[in-house]
């Protein structure tokens, strides 16, 4: 299971994608670093931690709902049943990358972005959960 240490890295990693505020990426690297060297003499011990340098290295996947939350909630289970470690996930009014997010012809929608490249807006569970599955971890 993961460690402490690398769950409250992961912990920072998303909460500076959400705030953009540059303490929690300097705490969540200076993490890395830390332990960088003993993850490379046993990786294995180290997984979830070298899964938080790939979250820094490559960016976050920032997935942010818009719409009713009750609706918008169906949306982030299909979220959660895919294996995505840098997922950021979030409703879009309550975070300041979500304020451009609205719901699609009245219904809730899924805006899924990695390095400021985003997909189109989906409405689907099934499509959605398909979509997550298929990037690249």
């Amino acid at each position: 299971s993961p460690s402490g240490i690398s769950s409250s890295v992961f912990a920072f990693l998303r909460l500076h994608a959400l705030t953009n505020h540059d303490l929690y990426i300097d705490r969540a690297e200076h993490e890395i670093q830390r332990y960088e060297s003993a993850a490379g003499r046993a990786p294995s011990a180290f997984a979830h931690l070298m899964a938080a340098r790939d979250f820094v290295q490559r960016g976050p996947f920032e997935i942010v709902l818009a719409g009713e939350k009750s609706a918008a909630t169906a949306l982030a289970t299909s979220v959660h049943r895919a294996y995505l470690p840098a997922r950021v996930l979030a409703f879009a009014e309550d975070v300041p990358i979500g304020r451009e997010r609205h719901p699609v012809n009245g219904r809730a929608a899924a805006y899924v972005c990695r390095n400021r490249t985003c997909a189109a807006p989906m409405t689907d569970g099934n499509a959605l959960l398909e979509y997550c599955s298929s990037r690249r971890v």
